[in-house]
Formats: C-alpha cells, sequence, structure tokens
C-alpha cells in the first residue's frame, strides 16, 4: 500500500471507515441476503436461511480481522501524532483496546507483525500540536439557538402525536400517546430555557477553563484535557473531560453547544500551547 505522509489524523479515520467498516458492513449485510435469496431461488428449506446469518458474521469478521491490519500500517505509518490517532480510532470503533481478546483476533502475517513492530518506535515520541493563529485571546462557547430550534420543532410533531393519541379510545394508545407528550414537552422546555440562557457555557483563555457550574481551573492544575466521545455514530455523545491536581476528572456536555469536537479540541490544544510558551513549559 502507498504510504502517504504527515496526513491529518481525521482524514486516517475517514479513510480508516471507508477501507474497513463498509466492507464489513457489505458482508454482514449482503451475505444473509444472497443466502435468503437463493433458498427462494432453489426452493431449499427456509430454515437454511438461518446459515446465511452466521456466514455473514464470518465473512464480516474475516474481511475485518484483514482490512484492519492494513489500515494499521497504512494509518501509522503516515500519520505524525500516533498517540492521538489510536485513541480516536478506539473512540470511533475503528480497533480495540491494546491487549484485549478482540485485537488478537486480528489477522497479522508475518510481514505486517515487522511492519508494526517497527511502527511501535513513533509511540515513544510525544504528539506535537501547532496552536491556531486565528484564535483571539479568549473564547466563548453558548448553547447553540439553531440546534435548540430544530429539537423544538421536531419535539412540536412528537407532541402534537401524543396528544392525538390521547384522546383515542384505547388505553394501549393514551398510555403511549401520554408518554410521548409528556417527555416531547420537557425536552422542549428544557430547550426554551437553553435559548433564553444567554451566559456562555464554557470560557476559555490563556489562564485556564471557567465551565457553569464549575469553578475556575487554571491550566497548570489541568492535565489531559481532552474531548471523550462515548457511543458511535449519531448517537455519539461528546464530553469536554480534564483531570485536576486532585485527580479528579471534570465531565462537560458539549453536545448543546455553539461548537464542535474539532474545533474544541483544536481550542484546547491551543491555549495550551500558548499557557506552555508564557510559563517557558
Amino acid at each position: 500500500m502507498k504510504i502517504e505522509k504527515h496526513i491529518s489524523v481525521n482524514k486516517a479515520i475517514n479513510y480508516g471507515q471507508f477501507m474497513v467498516n463498509l466492507p464489513v458492513l457489505l458482508f454482514l449485510v449482503g451475505t444473509p441476503l444472497i443466502v435468503f435469496y437463493l433458498v427462494n431461488i432453489f426452493d431449499f428449506p427456509q430454515w437454511l436461511g438461518i446459515i446465511g446469518f452466521f456466514l455473514g458474521i464470518i465473512l464480516s469478521w474475516f474481511a475485518w480481522s484483514i482490512l484492519i491490519t492494513k489500515w494499521r500500517i497504512w494509518a501509522f505509518s503516515s500519520v505524525n501524532n500516533v498517540h492521538e490517532l489510536r485513541r480516536k480510532a478506539i473512540q470511533k470503533k475503528l480497533i480495540w483496546k491494546t491487549g484485549t481478546i478482540f485485537e488478537k483476533t486480528e489477522y497479522r502475517s508475518k510481514k505486517d507483525k515487522l511492519s508494526l513492530k517497527k511502527l511501535e518506535e513513533k509511540f515513544n515520541l510525544e504528539d506535537v500540536f501547532e496552536e491556531d493563529p486565528k484564535l483571539s485571546k479568549e473564547v466563548k462557547i453558548y448553547y447553540s439557538i439553531a440546534t435548540a430550534l430544530f429539537v423544538i420543532i421536531f419535539l412540536s410533531f412528537g407532541f402534537i402525536a401524543g396528544v392525538c393519541l390521547i384522546i383515542d379510545d384505547s388505553i394501549l394508545k393514551i398510555c403511549f400517546g401520554f408518554f410521548l407528550a409528556v417527555i416531547s414537552l420537557f425536552v422542549i422546555i428544557e430547550n426554551i430555557k437553553n435559548i433564553m440562557n444567554r451566559q456562555p457555557q464554557i470560557i476559555i483563555d490563556a489562564e485556564g477553563i471557567k465551565a457553569t457550574n464549575e469553578d475556575f481551573r487554571h491550566w497548570s492544575d489541568i492535565y489531559d484535557e481532552q474531548i471523550l466521545t462515548e457511543g458511535y455514530g449519531s448517537s455519539a455523545e461528546h464530553y469536554l473531560i480534564f483531570g485536576d491536581a486532585s485527580s479528579n476528572y471534570t465531565k462537560i456536555d458539549i453536545v448543546n453547544l455553539t461548537t464542535t469536537p474539532s474545533k474544541l479540541e483544536n481550542i484546547l490544544r491551543t491555549y495550551r500551547i500558548r499557557y506552555n510558551k508564557n510559563n517557558k513549559i
């Protein structure tokens, strides 16, 4: 595989999703469909269709075990910040944590093992980041009005649907409608509060980080600041987390704020670099 030097971590992750997860998904979904189609065409017993599910799982895992090794070699050869790459690849469910039983199912030829062994040397070096000169002396992050309006409009239909179900004669529909209406109304009210709340939820500057309902934390008292992603795909939730001098971690939800995980990550790095420069660290 051709090695492309100095690509970004996000580009490597996106390519991995396409190179690895897409073929895996095709095997996982396509195999059962093909088996069921053949069963119907040749009038085989319907129970033979169950084989398609197990065959799909086996083939998809086999494809993953081969492709993920090829991606590892390409990605860790092409990216400078290998620590960040490994962390994000694990968060995106692209690879498993080091040493787990699932990681051991990756297929690695002798040549692959030699390549990966050589790449381990890169992990002896720390990741290197550059500051963003476009960032001002202070960044204020607010609740996103656009996000809140979208949620309000979307759940308004849920609330209306719930009310319509409540006036039905069926007890089951009434109960479900009541539940839907109450949940929708609760979330709508919370988002209206977010729109009305124009106080910055997070303030980041050269001195440290201040979040709503949290004490101000100076950069000298903060370590391991990063964006944590929990979940996968559209259901993923993102948090700003950092440790303090007491070895406690602060976790702040950033889903409904006027920032994205990648933007906030860039902000954190820039102000950390500026603090280190100003204090000769």
